[in-house]
């Protein structure tokens, strides 16, 4: 399973990608955003996308591959987060 998880509003946020193998041992990335104009918070966002993409894709190259995707929006977007399920080939 990977998360992919965006959390801020007005002058703080921050961005994560948590990958958990079957063996349940979390592994978290955390990345560096930034906030206060539109601007930053998209490129903050672009910077997520990128990364998510990344990580889907060396799993891929290790076997295993997409089963679903569920987006989730809590709090007004306060929270944006992308759950993903993988199953090995």
């Amino acid at each position: 399973m990977v998360i992919s998880r965006f959390s801020g509003t007005g002058f703080s946020s921050k961005g994560t990608i948590i990958v958990i193998p079957p063996d349940g041992q979390a592994q978290t990335q955390e990345l560096e955003t930034k906030t206060g104009t539109l601007n930053k918070i998209s490129g903050s966002l672009d910077q997520l996308s990128i990364a998510e993409l990344k990580t889907l894709n060396d799993l891929r190259a290790t076997g295993w591959r997409l089963k679903t995707s569920t987006p989730v929006v809590l709090g007004n977007g306060a929270i944006t987060e992308t759950v993903y399920v993988l199953e090995k080939d």
